[in-house]
């Protein structure tokens, strides 16, 4: 009766039985909620609307740099407005998930951006009442975890220990230790493998440390690298991926020394938690044909402790798990996004 009265499920008829009355036939529906998940990134922010079994209804990507809080604010209400303008169930909405690549304190509703600025529960609490609807907050690469593990449950069930290598402007790794997420201790700073030094008195990264993953390995570091060898303004990711640069030979050596740089900060990982599933996301799955063979190589040919590099797999979710996982948060009543 809950169910029928939330429209979680809806009567579609009867059906006879051998003996006694008639049983009444039931069905999910999945477009009784639906949710928006942002994802932000240093130089986008990409939006979502799903309803209850993850199906996008709408996606957009806006490319844009946020300069300080007030300017985040701004565009986060206006592009909002813009991408539900048309949608005609508001009143079914459960929510707002807003991830980023940054340092998510939910319990305080404070999320740092970089080492650019802090969003207050002030700015958070504008855009909440803007929309009339709860905003929850999670760290990127935690809601790729939440979202791969969700949209793949079946292929995941058995799987108790997992790491969700989240590959973007920055890097980050969303933990899952039997069947939970781990956020770590004080301020939920655990899995920032970006952060981890992979070239040692490297180059200088944002968080203070040198030789860090992230400058190496990150979607821009990888731009990056092409700009320098082809004196070329690479606009997009996928643009390096042009058979006239990919498959050069120092395109080849390009991605060789980036999958090694990305074995060195994937191995510590593997060797210190013993994952029984360590998945790969971004857009990097949509080219895993030049990174999955060597990575594996690298990371399983010659380690005594493990051997079997069927562990390691690329999304098929690609760079959409944790645009779902934001997506998700607000459902949390409905899915057990913790567990």
């Amino acid at each position: 009766d809950k169910f029928l009265k939330d429209k979680l499920i809806l009567e579609i008829g009867t059906e006879q039985g051998k003996l006694g009355r008639k049983a009444t036939r039931y069905r999910f529906n999945p477009d009784a909620y639906f949710s928006i998940g942002i994802k932000i990134e240093k130089d986008y922010l990409a939006m979502v609307l799903t309803n209850l079994d993850g199906t996008i209804l709408k996606r957009v990507t806006v490319h844009e740099e946020f300069v300080n809080e007030e300017n985040f604010v701004f565009l986060i209400i206006n592009e909002l407005k813009k991408f539900l303008w048309e949608f005609d169930k508001k009143s079914s909405l459960k929510g707002i998930g807003i991830v980023l690549p940054g340092i998510v304190d939910s319990a305080n509703d404070k999320i740092k951006i970089g080492g650019n600025f802090t969003l207050s529960p002030e700015s958070l609490r504008e855009i909440e009442e803007e929309f009339d609807l709860p905003i929850y907050l999670e760290n990127e690469a935690n809601a790729g975890a939440i979202g791969e593990y969700l949209m793949n449950s079946h292929e995941l069930s058995d799987v108790k220990n997992m790491i969700f290598l989240s590959i973007d402007t920055e890097i980050g790794s969303g933990i899952i230790i039997d069947k939970v997420l781990y956020r770590g201790g004080n301020g939920n700073k655990a899995g920032e493998i970006g952060h981890i030094t992979v070239i040692p008195n490297g180059r200088e990264c944002t968080c203070g440390f040198r030789g860090c993953l992230d400058q190496y390995c990150s979607n821009l570091a990888l731009v990056r690298e092409f700009k320098e060898k082809f004196k070329y303004n690479f606009e997009e990711y996928d643009e390096i991926f042009q058979s006239d640069y990919i498959d050069t030979p120092e395109g080849k050596d390009i991605i060789k020394e980036y999958v090694k740089n990305l074995a060195t900060g994937i191995l510590p990982a593997l060797l210190l938690l013993n994952p029984e599933k360590i998945v790969i996301g971004g857009k990097i799955c949509n080219y895993k044909e030049y990174f999955e063979e060597p990575l594996k190589e690298i990371l399983f040919k010659n380690n005594s402790f493990y051997d079997n590099s069927d562990i390691l797999e690329f999304s098929t979710l690609a760079d959409t798990a944790s645009l779902l996982g934001a997506a998700f948060l607000p459902l949390s009543d409905l899915y057990r996004v913790e567990k």
